[in-house]
């Protein structure tokens, strides 16, 4: 039996030796399932865990920090940008604690 997975898609062959026929078995998904499975890195290679997943983390950290610092060059929003952030952040926490297991 040979077994190929990749995000959202599988196939399955059996082999009879005796006979030298084959059987395969295919599934497939849609485009939805496959962006799902790369999100959470089913099926896909040590590359695409690294680079995909880390990477797509550390270039959102990026750009959090990146437009954080960018606020205290607005003038006048100071306040309002540090009190969004705040109250962001705490919600975020909030919703952490009450829903993730």
């Amino acid at each position: 039996m040979l077994v190929c997975k990749s995000p959202a898609y599988a196939a399955d062959v059996f082999i009879n030796r005796d006979t030298a026929t084959y059987t395969e078995t295919r599934t497939s998904a849609n485009l939805f399932a496959a962006v799902n499975d790369l999100h959470r890195g089913r099926d896909t290679s040590a590359t695409w865990k690294a680079i995909g997943i880390d990477g797509a983390a550390l270039l959102m950290i990026f750009f959090s920090l990146s437009a954080f610092a960018l606020l205290f060059y607005i003038k006048g929003r100071h306040m309002t940008g540090l009190l969004t952030s705040v109250i962001g952040t705490l919600l975020f926490v909030i919703v952490w604690f009450l829903w993730v297991p």
